[in-house]
């Protein structure tokens, strides 16, 4: 093989490689599950429908009304709200990495609750909610990829 054709190939490389990492996704647990308690904390713990509306990702605001919003935040707490709530741990959407998963932890005097939120966005530019979910139970923290570190919790 000449010089040139190698030199050629290994510039290549080195391109692709630079190019691989320009459209690399970065997350960041910390804005995610900050962005997820503040809209757990207006949607379920204050009810401030319409605050938690204007929180969501275009996507989402796309695909249902401010008054469906509502109803499906009041079928998710048909026994109670919490009074507060936490983000215990983050997981990157398998797959696509455009979204992050924050699974929170509310609790009020008679019960806890647990949800999953979807976010879309990146470190750089911020979350918007895209989804919630209540969920029937708490998550195993050890299945999943990345607990949140603590810097959450206690921070309300």
């Amino acid at each position: 093989m000449s010089k040139n054709k190698i030199l050629l190939s290994l510039a290549l490389v080195f391109i692709g490689c630079c190019a691989a990492t320009c459209f690399v996704i970065r997350h960041s647990e910390e804005k995610a599950g900050a962005e997820a308690e503040k809209f757990a904390e207006l949607a379920f713990v204050k009810q401030d429908f319409e605050a938690a509306y204007s929180r969501l990702d275009p996507v989402a605001t796309g695909k249902v009304s401010l008054d469906v919003f509502t109803a499906q935040i009041k079928s998710m707490h048909a026994g109670g709200y919490p009074s507060k709530v936490a983000a215990k741990a983050f997981q990157i959407e398998t797959g696509k990495g455009k979204g992050v998963w924050i699974y929170l932890e509310g609790e009020s005097a008679e019960k806890k609750f647990y949800y999953r939120v979807g976010l879309l966005g990146n470190a750089a530019s911020g979350y918007k909610v895209a989804a919630a979910k209540g969920l029937p139970s708490a998550i195993d923290l050890t299945k999943l990829k990345r607990p949140l570190s603590g810097l959450l919790d206690g921070a309300k």
